[in-house]
């Protein structure tokens, strides 16, 4: 009896014991019985394409499964508001960390931009480009840790270039996405070395290039304004939704598509008769089926020419795609179309085989009407 009871308490005693261990889980213990430090991971930030010195922002994420359903609303991943960090280099060491399973996502976006236009001064600030740190966003926004609800809000990128259309020349406009996921496993001895990790961040954004040729050759009239009228997306999830191994993905909230205008002001040298340089400009935008027309206004009382922008009679769409520029080539007043091209920002073509090059561009024809 004495036995049986003996074995019963010792059980008890290992369960409580157990339990009290997963509650510590920010603590583990060495084989001596001191306490040991919690987890440090490093991180070494390298990115794709070249980023003007004080004009950028990169801020770190690291999330974690939630056991708390009231803290998302879905129980998957969970980043409190203290997890949010920016950052001042390309180094980072995450501290404290439990041994378990994080996320961690890092986004570098524009920062300290400011443009003089006319007699306004127009600023981007990278702080006011997250969701949860925007002056306009919502109490649920501002206040949420549910990670797969943080967004970045591309608003004021897309007036900046509505309003000075160099700003995408002279500054860089994209937003830049990088992360792992990784286990956090136990401390090492003292004096060993803290893993590392090296995380490359790509472009989310993608670019349209409109090429309107030389203008005196493509238009019968002295154009004044080439105007693009579109609808995009305006916000983007931090979120990537990678799973293993799979491609990174960018989650767009589609609910704030917007239409907005993008007027270009010819200057002179394109406009002038005996112009031989052609007339190029450049929008930096979030991914999307582009759907909107191009308005060629003219500085005599010629009435506009509107070119509606479609792939083909059955695609009323042009791609813009993550880390790609999409050029539109306009063919001339009399073959009243334009040609697609994609390819990457290093110059390499984007979705087409060595085999089916067209001069070294993948090119699709696009009629307007």
């Amino acid at each position: 009896m004495r036995n049986g009871l003996y074995g019963w308490m010792l059980a008890v005693a290992f369960l409580l014991g157990l339990s009290a261990c997963a509650n510590d889980s920010l603590e583990e213990l060495s084989t001596d019985g001191a306490k040991v430090a919690d987890g440090t991971m490093s991180f070494q930030l390298t990115q794709e394409g070249n980023v003007l010195p004080g004009h950028s922002k990169m801020r770190a994420y690291i999330a974690e499964r939630s056991l708390d359903q009231q803290s998302a609303a879905d129980g998957a991943l969970y980043c409190a508001k203290e997890n949010r960090l920016f950052l001042n280099g390309s180094e980072f060491q995450a501290k404290n960390l439990k041994m378990q399973w994080y996320k961690f996502t890092f986004l570098r976006v524009p920062d300290g931009i400011s443009v003089l236009v006319g007699q306004e001064r127009f600023q981007v600030k990278g702080d006011e480009l997250f969701s949860d740190l925007r002056s306009s966003a919502t109490d649920e926004e501002k206040n949420t840790s549910n990670f797969s609800r943080l967004l970045i809000d591309y608003t004021d990128l897309l007036l900046l270039q509505e309003k000075d259309h160099a700003s995408s020349l002279n500054y860089d406009l994209h937003i830049y996405r990088g992360g792992v996921e990784r286990w956090m496993k136990r401390p090492g001895k003292e004096g060993e070395a803290i893993p590392e990790e090296k995380v490359t961040l790509r472009r989310i954004t993608g670019e349209l290039s409109l090429n309107m040729g030389i203008l005196p050759n493509q238009f019968e009239h002295r154009v004044s304004e080439i105007l693009i009228t579109a609808k995009v997306p305006i916000r983007v999830f931090v979120s990537d939704n990678q799973m293993d191994d799979e491609e990174s993905q960018v989650l767009l909230d589609d609910v704030t598509t917007e239409e907005r205008t993008y007027v270009y002001k010819v200057p002179e040298k394109y406009s002038d008769p005996k112009a031989t340089e052609p007339c190029r400009m450049k929008m930096v935008l979030l991914p999307c089926a582009l759907e909107g027309k191009i308005t060629v206004k003219f500085t005599d009382s010629s009435t506009p020419e509107v070119y509606t922008i479609k792939a083909d009679a059955d695609i009323p769409t042009v791609q813009i795609k993550p880390n790609v520029r999409t050029s539109l080539l306009f063919n001339g007043m009399f073959k009243g179309e334009f040609e697609v091209r994609y390819a990457g920002f290093d110059g390499s073509v984007v979705d087409v085989a060595p085999d089916q090059w067209n001069g070294g561009w993948p090119v699709e024809k696009m009629v307007v009407r």
